[in-house]
């Protein structure tokens, strides 16, 4: 279990409330654009306000696999290298948790 991850994750959570809303993995901002730009553009406070939830913290804060790129809709994933992973797949993986961790989440 990833418990440096969930601590930054919930560390985002608690101190940016309003950057989080359970009912969106990501909001369309983040759509069509690498993890790696994502992240600096997060880190460097350039993405204020921008929601999402905890599986979408959950992969913009790791700091792995930075040319995936996020697609948000109907359908949230990610892509490249010829992978098509689906969002709480992916966010599962990197806090090393149990599919029904994932869906309490």
């Amino acid at each position: 279990m990833n418990t440096e991850l969930m601590a930054e994750v919930r560390e985002m959570i608690l101190m940016h409330p309003d950057r989080h809303h359970q009912s969106w993995w990501f909001s369309p901002v983040f759509s069509g654009q690498p993890l790696g730009i994502l992240r600096q553009k997060i880190h460097s406070g350039e993405m204020c306000g921008t929601p999402a939830c905890v599986a979408g913290w959950t992969i913009l804060l790791s700091s792995q696999d930075d040319n995936l790129i996020l697609y948000c809709g109907s359908e949230s994933y990610l892509t490249g290298r010829g992978r098509h992973i689906p969002v709480m797949d992916y966010a599962q993986r990197l806090l090393g948790i149990t599919p029904l961790q994932a869906e309490y989440l």
